[in-house]
């Protein structure tokens, strides 16, 4: 299976735990795909949550490996969340910029 590898700073997955939060809590039209994204989302809700924890000290960039599927799911739920747009520009900064890395690799 193919894997898929970004880097990312604590802050940024910070960003991203708070978005999967987010969308694990929020009430959508229940779509085939959608239902695909959102079973996968709580399983790489738990995997992102780990990797801030071990990561929360480095202050440098890591690596993230994310099966394929999980990379698709974040992909997705991030260029959702890119149509709705935050008022924070460095949110938004954040969630293109992971998008297209993981784009690149799809």
């Amino acid at each position: 299976m193919q894997k898929i590898k970004f880097s990312l700073k604590n802050d940024e997955l910070s960003v991203i735990n708070q978005i999967i939060e987010n969308r694990i809590n929020q009430q959508s039209i229940p779509t085939p795909e959608t239902k695909l994204v959102e079973s996968i989302l709580f399983e790489l809700a738990d995997k992102l949550l780990k990797k801030f924890v071990t990561e929360r000290m480095n202050v440098k960039a890591f690596k993230i490996t994310l099966k394929y599927h999980q990379a698709y799911a974040l992909h997705f739920i991030l260029r959702d969340f890119q149509n709705v747009e935050s008022d924070s520009p460095y949110i938004n900064m954040v969630v293109s910029k992971i998008a297209n890395q993981i784009h690149e690799q799809l």
